[in-house]
């Protein structure tokens, strides 16, 4: 639903949002709550005008977006992993 948003926002005003609040509520009626993340918030930023979305990974740490390697990492201990699950972005 975000990533949508963030096409609509950006089809309607030539730009991405700076912040995930500006979708709401004209295109969302809030913006969804990530149910892993402490405090419930998904993370987004731009990147050289690109969006990057995602939310911390399964250690519940922000890593500014370094994508967790699932296939490195899956077997390994919570404790032991690191790295945010990316939905769009680099």
């Amino acid at each position: 639903m975000i990533a949508l948003a963030l096409v609509i926002h950006r089809d309607a005003h030539g730009a991405y949002p700076a912040s995930l609040a500006e979708l709401a509520p004209s295109i969302l009626p809030t913006v969804p709550t990530d149910p892993i993340a402490p405090d419930g918030k998904f993370r987004y930023a731009l990147r050289d005008g690109a969006p990057l979305l995602y939310s911390v990974g399964p250690d519940g740490d922000d890593d500014g977006g370094a994508a967790f390697d699932f296939e490195i990492q899956a077997y390994r201990e919570p404790t032991e992993q690191s790295g945010d699950t990316v939905f769009w972005g680099r």
